[in-house]
């Protein structure tokens, strides 16, 4: 725990689920951290893909911490004449300032107004700085880097990685950024670990969460599934999460001439207790990713004692396999085939991994183990 209350700022595009990863996180950790007795607020916009962000889903917003959502364009950059007084005057009241993202106007604009105000910033990197994500659109990011965000950067208190290749990879970006490891907080530490019989006489499950996007590689996982379908014919496949590219239009096309109609299904983005139920009825969680700085669906999985088959392109990877936990698979369909053929073939094998799972996420992705160590980067940045 921290020696006294911080007030902390944080900074971020979007909230809407829709947008992953960081959105997660920032919920996650603005929560923790009011829980564990800190002043936290939340600067973002309102923006929700093409449309604005829905009233529900701002009164969803938990009231410590206070969410300050701003209107903004929903085409362009995520930034208007109300967010920049905004943290104008925001900052003002805090202690730190964290921002999140590197390619983020509004991102960049707060560190500019902290750095004026001589408040410390933190700027989170949320896997924008990996060699995947550095590769995309080099004629946007080049100038931005060089103009921008190193010089920002350079001046951040730190800057924070959530695992050691992330922050290898940031440092190779941003050589003058001072990094900083801190792993999101994935599991409630009230969890208490029980044996866990999945099947129960279910049809045997696959299931995946995420942004059906080129990335994410949901195509991959089809293609895999269709080659153990005659092996495992009552077997389905469950592809969750928003389908903001297409990518599932094309995928149901695919499906009606492979046959496995009634066999796979798109039940969109779920969240909350629509999500965990969705999870109960998995028994084993596939990702063929290209790149994850982290992995929280992987994180999430392995707490609902899944077996999970993933690609070494998900940081965590390393650990996954040094625990047990699942299968590190090649990214290709015949190397998701091979996992699932042995996570769905060897039911006990595959419980065993499922219990190894459980154990490293609560060990190694607990909310208080995060907190705190958060909260030295933030007492460092103050001191």
């Amino acid at each position: 725990m921290a020696s006294r209350p911080i007030s902390i700022l944080h900074v971020i595009d979007w909230i809407a689920e829709r947008y992953g990863g960081p959105p997660r996180n920032v919920r996650d950790v603005a929560a923790a951290q009011a829980e564990r007795g800190h002043r936290v607020i939340v600067l973002t916009t309102d923006r929700d893909g093409s449309r604005r962000l829905p009233e529900s889903e701002r009164r969803r917003l938990s009231p410590a911490p206070r969410w300050e959502v701003v209107p903004v364009p929903t085409r362009g950059p995520a930034l208007s004449p109300s967010f920049l007084r905004r943290a104008w005057q925001l900052t003002n009241e805090v202690d730190v300032v964290h921002l999140h993202g590197i390619y983020s106007p509004p991102a960049a604009v707060a560190g500019a107004v902290a750095l004026r105000r001589g408040v410390p910033f933190v700027q989170q990197l949320h896997g924008a700085a990996t060699s995947y994500h550095w590769l995309q659109k080099r004629w946007k990011k080049g100038p931005w880097e060089l103009l921008v965000q190193r010089p920002l950067i350079a001046r951040a208190a730190a800057a924070i990685a959530m695992t050691e290749i992330e922050a290898e990879q940031g440092a190779r970006v941003f050589p003058d950024a001072r990094m900083r490891i801190v792993p999101p907080p994935v599991v409630d530490d009230a969890t208490v670990s029980e044996p866990c019989d999945r099947r129960g006489g279910r049809a045997p499950t696959v299931g995946f969460l995420g942004r059906l996007s080129e990335k994410k590689g949901a195509p991959i996982l089809l293609a895999a599934f269709a080659r153990i379908a005659a092996e495992y014919p009552e077997a389905r496949l469950v592809v969750a999460g928003p389908d903001d590219e297409g990518i599932g239009v094309r995928m149901r096309g695919e499906i009606e001439r492979l046959g496995l109609s009634g066999r796979v299904s798109f039940p969109g983005m779920v969240i909350g207790r629509e999500k965990a139920e969705l999870v109960d009825q998995f028994d084993v969680f596939a990702l063929p990713s290209a790149d994850e700085s982290f992995g929280i669906a992987v994180v999430e999985a392995m707490e609902a004692e899944l077996p999970v088959a993933i690609t070494e392109h998900v940081a965590i990877a390393a650990e996954v396999r040094a625990a047990g936990a699942g299968v590190v698979a090649p990214r290709t369909a015949e190397g998701f085939a091979t996992a699932l053929r042995q996570l769905l073939g060897s039911p006990e094998e595959a419980r065993r991994m499922g219990a190894a799972g459980r154990r490293l996420a609560e060990q190694r992705f607990s909310r208080s183990a995060a907190m705190a160590d958060l909260e030295r980067v933030y007492e460092d940045a103050i001191g």
